[in-house]
């Protein structure tokens, strides 16, 4: 019997892609290929661990309240702050919203979302579990 991931990546290969959220709320994709300052180099805001990242201004509807990757029914999820550890309200929010754009987008198309590693291992959770650890992030 296969798991979920292997149903996953077996039924979802077909729908890879990259994705950006912009400030509006708007979800916009490019093929899996490019990378995201190629794609969407208006709204490119950076990773946080490279020399040129650049924190972007909230009120400029313009730039990126999130962007990833989904590849063989794996959504990963970047924002602006950073990551959820620090339970950031932005960053909380910035995810909760890119999850409610891949499922529109996806529509009835099963994903799981990237929740970090555990022991070595790939944690991945439903969109509705990471809507619940995020929410669980708020004070």
């Amino acid at each position: 019997m296969k798991s979920f991931l292997e149903f996953l990546i077996e039924n979802n290969s077909s729908n890879n892609f990259i994705f950006v959220v912009d400030g509006d709320g708007n979800l916009d994709t490019a093929h899996h290929s490019l990378d995201h300052e190629t794609a969407f180099s208006s709204m490119y805001f950076g990773d946080r661990h490279h020399e040129f990242w650049r924190p972007i201004p909230r009120n400029r509807s313009l730039h990126a309240s999130s962007w990833g990757r989904v590849v063989n029914g794996v959504a990963t999820i970047v924002t602006p702050e950073g990551g959820v550890s620090s339970g950031n309200e932005d960053d909380v929010f910035d995810r909760l919203h890119a999850i409610k754009r891949l499922r529109e987008h996806l529509k009835e198309i099963p994903f799981m979302i990237h929740a970090g590693a555990e022991d070595g291992r790939e944690k991945l959770h439903s969109p509705i579990q990471h809507e619940k650890h995020l929410t669980g992030l708020l004070d």
